[in-house]
């Protein structure tokens, strides 16, 4: 009887071993699945070297770091001096200046060409056709007076004009727009 209690031992015992290598897996598994499978550990990320670039170029007034120093996103680590960019936003407002007289000026160039525009039409129309062409047998016909050229002709010429005061408005107006660009980009 004492052989089939030593068996019986053994068997309790490799039963209570293979349960609790089961509860073992079982309890390693559920562990495991709770952490998704995340890496954990703890330490100091060190970097070698960082490079920063100002938004604009200009002259180093301060610089308010030190190597090793650490510092958060949007901290200011240099001072630029502003006296060279102060100059470029005044020379951009000069310039500004300068083109809002261009565009008055063109504006004007513009009015001045349509009022000749009209008093010529109106002098055209007033024109009689009979006084003109008693003119072409009294004058040489190369010394035509200004009036005798016909309406459309008058008109034409005057047309001309505002079309070029036009065009001088328009380019003076784009000067104006490139140099408020500049400014605000300034």
């Amino acid at each position: 009887m004492r052989g089939l209690g030593k068996r019986r031992t053994i068997t309790i015992v490799g039963v209570l071993v293979v349960l609790i290598g089961v509860s073992l897996g079982v309890l390693f598994r559920q562990s495991s699945l709770n952490n998704d499978s995340a890496l954990t550990a703890s330490g100091t990320v060190e970097t070698t070297q960082v490079s920063i670039a100002p938004e604009v170029g200009g002259r180093v007034q301060a610089v308010n770091v030190q190597e090793g120093d650490a510092v958060k996103a949007g901290e200011v680590l240099v001072k630029l001096d502003g006296t060279i960019l102060k100059a470029q936003q005044n020379v951009a407002a000069a310039g500004l200046d300068a083109a809002k007289a261009a565009g008055q000026t063109a504006q004007t160039a513009l009015s001045t060409a349509q009022a000749q525009y009209q008093i010529t039409l109106e002098n055209a129309l007033a024109q009689a056709q009979g006084a003109r062409v008693q003119d072409w047998y009294t004058q040489n016909q190369f010394d035509q007076p200004n009036w005798y050229f016909t309406n459309a002709e008058q008109i034409q010429a005057a047309q001309a004009q505002v079309d070029a005061a036009r065009t001088n408005l328009t380019a003076a107006q784009a000067n104006l727009d490139k140099v408020v660009s500049e400014l605000d980009n300034a």
